[in-house]
This record gives C-alpha cells, sequence and structure tokens, in this order.
C-alpha cells in the first residue's frame, strides 16, 4: 500500500467524535459534546481543575432540579446547563421538562 492509497483509505473513515462518559439525567438531551482541556472557566470567578468531575457534579445538579424544580439546593436549570457549555457540554431539556419547569417557575 502506497502513500496516496493510504491517504485515500484515512479520508474515508468516520470522523472521530469523542463519546460522551457520562449518564444523561432524564428530562436532558445531549446535543454536541467537545471536551475542553482544564483548567478551565467555570464561572466569573471560578475555575476547574478536573473536567470530568466538574461534568458529573453539575450533571447531579441538573438531576436535583429535574426531580425538584422548587429547591434552592442547587443552581437554576439555566445556570447548570451555562456550566456544562462552559465544559464543552451542549444539553438542552426535553418539551416536557421544559413546559413543567415554566409552569413552576411560573407559580413562584
Amino acid at each position: 500500500m502506497n502513500e496516496d492509497n493510504c491517504l485515500d483509505f484515512l479520508d474515508e473513515l468516520p470522523a472521530w467524535e469523542p463519546q460522551f462518559p457520562f449518564k444523561v439525567p432524564e428530562g436532558l438531551r445531549l446535543v454536541s459534546y467537545e471536551p475542553v482541556k482544564a483548567p478551565f472557566r467555570a464561572s466569573r470567578a471560578s475555575m476547574a481543575t478536573n473536567a470530568n468531575l466538574f461534568i458529573e457534579m453539575t450533571l447531579l445538579d441538573a438531576r436535583m432540579r429535574l426531580k425538584n424544580p422548587k429547591t434552592y439546593a442547587c443552581p437554576s436549570m439555566k445556570e447548570i446547563l451555562g456550566k456544562l457549555r462552559m465544559a464543552g457540554v451542549k444539553m438542552e431539556l426535553s418539551s416536557t421538562e421544559q413546559k413543567l419547569l415554566d409552569t413552576q417557575n411560573s407559580k413562584r
């Protein structure tokens, strides 16, 4: 196999996409995952030094928020989704969960 054949073969392979190594909470949908290297800015005043741990804990907050929409024990879903985007994880709420959270928030 010569160099041109090797390059043609490589061009035909599908692009590699990183696999999302975390369980997606029910009610959320993974849109894209482009891992960022740590350390990265997690908010205006904080840095994350372990990307996987940061994502895992933020998904835990998402699960808590989805199970208990009125809780004050974790950030809002908007903040949670923003934190995940900072880590290279783009997620969105399912339409059912979005309606439920909108209803809960309007009753406050």
